[in-house]
């Protein structure tokens, strides 16, 4: 994928930037999207993904991000799962303490 058109050189900080482009035209589902728009949004994107060190146009870069990103939900699922194992873990070792000095106190024993 090369450069989305529209763009000429020459902004803040050496990225390419859009060309001023007319769109003064009211919107219509049959309308097509402003190419000013389209070319702010795709720049949007591209530093966005920037941020996080990702390349958009290398598909290589994009597939471990995106591995990344499952493998951090995988991790944030088993940590939920993990946490309520153990607050019912604790719970029911709470009530069995409960339950065993309760038998104690009734038939007396040590």
């Amino acid at each position: 994928m090369g450069a989305p058109p529209n763009r000429v050189e020459g902004s803040a900080m050496g990225k390419k930037s859009p060309t001023p482009l007319p769109c003064g035209a009211k919107y219509s589902e049959t309308a097509q999207p402003c190419p000013h728009a389209l070319a702010a949004a795709d720049m949007a994107v591209e530093k966005t993904f920037a941020i996080f060190g990702v390349n958009i146009h290398d598909p290589k870069q994009v597939k471990e991000f995106q591995a990344s990103l499952w493998f951090s939900d995988r991790l944030r699922r088993i940590a939920d799962k993990s946490m309520s194992a153990v607050i019912i873990a604790t719970v029911l070792f709470l009530l069995g303490a409960v339950g065993l000095g309760l038998k104690q106190k009734i038939l007396g024993g040590p």
